[in-house]
């Protein structure tokens, strides 16, 4: 059993991977957009903000070399009530903009039923769960659970892996937004050996913690699913044009 990966919410692990940071097809536009957001006393752990032109390098840290295909701005940090938890990917959240022609992703993000079917995941998650649908004043998106692991155990729910995301596209279809934040369960076995594993995708859905991750209260999570939604949902995005 392999530990954390220090890159979870930037790439799937692959010799000398290259990811592209864009899933949907469309014409890349040149303007950076300029993005703002809200943050609560409980997320403003360790905030940063960064701008990428097309090109920049996200992560250049081999095996794991990425790059802008598309102007990003990302503002990300961690939540902590009052402080960040113990482990350090716990609770760490992140915000991408993508500046790009999004109809194509607003299209899949339609048409979806579930995680699996999204056509959006890029990190090679085996485990969705609690699909939904949300508005927001910026636009319409989708939310569900995702796991990952470096490793091809289909370990059932768990803190240290769980991650809640929301995929979605500006109104007027010229930004992608990407939400990510690792969050726990007072219910789930932390990351490490007791953590079980499942053969088929048909047992994982039968097992007690993906039924708890599909059905408790989304304030039982934290940070709870309804202060992320309400961070993102203070989104403001203006388009400046990159030097």
């Amino acid at each position: 059993m392999s530990s954390t990966n220090p890159f979870r919410f930037l790439a799937f692990t692959a010799p000398f991977l290259i990811v592209s940071m864009l899933s949907s097809c469309g014409s890349i536009s040149n303007e950076v957009p300029e993005i703002d957001v809200q943050i609560s006393t409980a997320f403003n752990h360790k905030q940063t903000r960064t701008k990428f032109k097309t090109g920049d390098f996200l992560v250049n840290s081999p095996p794991y070399i990425i790059k802008a295909k598309v102007p990003t701005s990302r503002i990300e940090g961690e939540w902590g009530n009052p402080n960040p938890a113990k482990y350090p990917l716990d609770h760490r959240w992140r915000i991408d903009v993508e500046s790009i022609e999004a109809t194509s992703t607003a299209q899949a993000i339609a048409k979806a039923t579930s995680g699996y079917d999204a056509s959006v995941d890029r990190d090679g998650n085996y485990m969705f769960a609690r699909f939904e649908r949300k508005q927001f004043k910026w636009g319409k998106a989708i939310s569900y659970f995702s796991q990952f692991t470096d490793d091809t155990g289909g370990y059932v729910p768990h803190n240290g892996h769980l991650t809640y995301e929301i995929w979605g596209t500006t109104s007027d279809n010229r930004h992608i937004v990407h939400l990510t934040c690792s969050v726990t369960h007072r219910d789930l076995e932390e990351w490490g050996p007791n953590v079980r594993t499942t053969r088929s995708i048909k047992e994982l859905h039968a097992d007690k913690d993906y039924k708890l991750v599909e059905t408790c209260a989304s304030s039982d999570f934290e940070p709870t699913l309804s202060e992320l939604d309400r961070l993102l949902d203070t989104l403001v995005i203006k388009v400046s044009h990159s030097n």
